[in-house]
């Protein structure tokens, strides 16, 4: 689960697409992409446009999605090694 703006949003991926969707009180929306930084971009301008809010530069949304990324990859390129001799 990520967050935009306040908003709780979900991407997942199934037979070669990406999928995305959020729901909040009284607004929600789904959709599909062709990739993951696709449907986190999509995802964002969905729920910019059902709250009627704006980011100060297009790519907020995007930067923190792989900003995100990142911060996976890392704890997950640490962790390896560490399962890698806990096996020996």
């Amino acid at each position: 689960m990520r967050t935009y703006l306040g908003t709780d949003f979900e991407i997942w991926t199934g037979q070669q697409s990406w999928f995305w969707r959020f729901s909040d009180r009284n607004r929600g929306s789904v959709g599909a992409a062709a990739s993951e930084a696709d449907a986190v971009r999509e995802a964002c301008r969905a729920i910019e446009e059902s709250t009627g809010t704006s980011p100060i530069r297009e790519w907020k949304c995007f930067e923190a999605a792989m900003l995100g990324w990142e911060f996976t990859l890392n704890r997950l390129e640490h962790y390896l090694p560490q399962v890698n001799r806990a096996g020996r």
